[in-house]
C-alpha cells in the first residue's frame, strides 16, 4: 500500500469518527431537552448518608433520599 492510500484511509476514518460523535451529540442534546420538558419537580429528603473506605483508602458517600411523586412514595441512593 502506497503512503497515498494510508493517508487517505485514515481521513475517511477520522471523518466518520468525527461524524458519529456529531451525530452522537444532537442525540444526546435532543434527548436531554425532550426529558427537561417531561422531567417532574420534586423536593426530596435525605434520610441518612454513610461512608465507606474502600481497599484503597478511598472514601465513598451513600446519600438515601425519599422523596414523593403523583402521592407515591420512593426511596433511592445516590
Amino acid at each position: 500500500m502506497g503512503a497515498k492510500f494510508t493517508e487517505w484511509l485514515l481521513a475517511i476514518i477520522f471523518a466518520l469518527v468525527g461524524a458519529g460523535l456529531i451525530i452522537w451529540g444532537i442525540f444526546s442534546v435532543v434527548s436531554s431537552s425532550k426529558f427537561k420538558d417531561t422531567a417532574l419537580e420534586t423536593t426530596a429528603e435525605v434520610i441518612s448518608v454513610s461512608k465507606h473506605t474502600d481497599s484503597d483508602g478511598d472514601t465513598n458517600y451513600t446519600i438515601y433520599v425519599s422523596y414523593t411523586i403523583d402521592g407515591t412514595m420512593y426511596n433511592g441512593s445516590y
